[in-house]
């Protein structure tokens, strides 16, 4: 969807599409699906395996190499942790390891990625480009090509607003939005280059700027479909 905006974008800078990700928890007493990723090893290969988990029931992503799929299943009883099942499919869940049944095959080596949970947590919540930055923190979402939702200073500050303008450039690889909220003037550019987080180490595909008025802000961010 938003991958299309720019597509002819040379290194192929994809907008397609903290812990406040954690609005997958329980509110008003209605709980929510919990999102969690576990880094697993089956047939001796690495395997990531999603789930989302309410007190009664599980979701269960399946990838390949097995056949993919999208399973929900119940909760039974369990001796300690919490186990859930659907026919010869189960899931097993203590703490932050896990141990998972599929398709006959045992994968009993899972721990859970609480950084990528919360990256999964916003795709299934429909974010299309998510941005991280640090000292002050701050995360940035957009949907559907021009909503933006920014949070500045730990959450401290937080700004909805849709871009009023989006122009792209082949020459210098990027796309920038620019949006006004009651907080103030945010623009938004995306950069195809790659970043590194300055907390996780990790690497990312976008170099993300951000200008809140006379704030100026780096980070790293990436497409999420």
């Amino acid at each position: 969807m938003f991958r299309v905006l720019l597509a002819f974008i040379a290194f192929g800078i994809s907008i397609s599409a903290c812990d406040h990700d954690a609005a997958l928890a329980a509110e008003d007493g209605i709980s929510e699906p919990v999102t969690a990723v576990y880094d697993c090893v089956a047939r001796e290969r690495p395997l990531s395996l999603v789930t989302q988990s309410t007190p009664s029931a599980l979701t269960l992503i399946i990838p390949e190499p097995f056949v993919p799929r999208t399973l929900q299943l119940q909760r039974v009883e369990a001796a300690s942790g919490e186990r859930y099942e659907h026919g010869d499919i189960l899931a097993w869940l203590k703490g932050d390891e896990a141990r998972f049944i599929v398709d006959t095959v045992r994968i009993t080596v899972c721990e859970l990625n609480h950084q990528e949970s919360i990256w999964q947590a916003a795709r299934l919540d429909g974010v299309d480009f998510r941005a991280v930055g640090h000292e002050p923190g701050w995360v940035l979402e957009i949907r559907e090509r021009s909503k933006l939702t920014f949070w500045y200073d730990n959450d401290e500050t937080a700004i909805e607003a849709v871009a009023t303008d989006i122009a792209t450039s082949q020459d210098t690889t990027q796309s920038v939005f620019s949006a006004t909220g009651d907080s103030g003037n945010l623009r938004v550019t995306l950069l195809g280059k790659v970043c590194t987080d300055t907390e996780s180490s990790e690497p990312y595909r976008t170099t993300v700027l951000v200008e809140l008025d006379d704030v100026e802000l780096a980070g790293c961010g990436r497409a999420l479909h």
